[in-house]
């Protein structure tokens, strides 16, 4: 029940916070710094507060609102998709900067906070077993982490719109 609520509020924020951004229009004319900005802010966010997976499937489900098309994701993880057949070409989708972004900040936001990624919990846990039994806490994470993913953040974001296609 408590997935339900939070996919819930997740895509509600999603669409009250990105829908502009994300409609067609917008995509296909391009983002401008701010959009990017605030898709970056967004994304780092929402995955620490709802997890990275849901948040991503949640966007990914908007983006396909937002393009007219259904992503073949949520078929996949049920095992219903299909493979391009090599007579249909894959079409190039004008959406490829948005999920080079997406999969970009959803990725580096698990470094933001203490239990934003399984990874740090077990590091954490590590500490506290060893002989120094040192106790990382959230805020200690926070106070180091916090600064370095919005550097990585903004360099990546800066580095996409550089070299992705728009």
């Amino acid at each position: 029940m408590q997935a339900l609520v939070s996919a819930g509020v997740a895509g509600s924020l999603v669409d009250a916070l990105l829908g502009s951004s994300l409609s067609p229009t917008a995509m296909a004319t391009g983002w401008d710094p701010s959009q990017i900005a605030l898709f970056v802010a967004v994304t780092l966010l929402c995955s620490n507060v709802f997890s990275n997976v849901p948040f991503v499937i949640i966007v990914l489900s908007t983006l396909g609102s937002a393009i007219g098309k259904q992503h073949s994701f949520c078929e996949g993880v049920a095992g219903n998709a299909t493979a391009p057949s090599p007579e249909q070409p894959q079409q190039e989708d004008s959406g490829v900067f948005i999920y080079l972004l997406l999969s970009w900040a959803s990725t580096i936001a698990g470094n933001l906070t203490l239990p934003g990624s399984i990874a740090n919990l077990i590091v954490a846990e590590k500490a506290l077993q060893s002989e120094a039994r040192y106790e990382l806490t959230f805020g200690e994470h926070l106070a180091y982490c916090f600064p370095t993913t919005l550097c990585l953040a903004t360099v990546g974001a800066v580095l996409l719109v550089a070299v992705a296609p728009q």
